[in-house]
């Protein structure tokens, strides 16, 4: 039985080692042209090229005005253990619940199905087994929303950067 525990903490041991951990942030800068842009994360992938895919983070309850996060201001939306190795791109997940308010009246943002690509932005950051690292989303608001009228498109502008912690 002994053996049995030495064993399996070993192999946990060993897991732990292997991989990296990354903590998520998401930011953004101002968009003087908006009061509000809530926008709803529904998670993050990143795709790992060691271990040949996708590793996701589910977030939360997760709707965030944009314009309340910046660099000294970010949102954690968790972190996520990543095999050692390159990751290549980082896909951000949005969901329906979105919005911007223009002088004090809110209107549906939307996300067109053609537009979710640029929701994956290509990367390439060499991580370390047993590091850890943050890995900072910036939205760009101010870019990434179209206005016509009353109607708001969502247009995702994403910048990401990887830095060890």
């Amino acid at each position: 039985m002994m053996l049995l525990g030495t064993f399996i903490f070993s192999s946990c041991k060993k897991d732990d080692n292997e991989n990296a951990t990354v903590e998520v942030y998401l930011h953004d800068a101002p968009a003087p042209s908006y009061d509000k842009i809530k926008v709803e994360v529904k998670g993050v992938s990143v795709y790992s090229q060691a271990s040949g895919g996708w590793v996701s983070l589910t977030v939360n309850n997760g709707i965030y005005d944009l314009l309340t996060l910046d660099g000294s201001h970010p949102a954690f939306l968790g972190k996520m253990k990543v095999t050692g190795g390159n990751i290549s791109q980082v896909q951000l997940i949005i969901g329906n619940q979105n919005d911007v308010s223009v002088s004090g009246i809110t209107y549906p943002l939307v996300l067109d199905s053609t537009d979710l690509d640029k929701l994956k932005v290509k990367v390439d950051n060499n991580i370390s087994s047993g590091s850890n690292y943050k890995l900072m989303i910036d939205f760009k608001a101010n870019e990434s929303v179209d206005a016509n009228g009353n109607l708001y498109n969502l247009k995702a502008s994403l910048k990401v950067t990887v830095k060890e912690d």
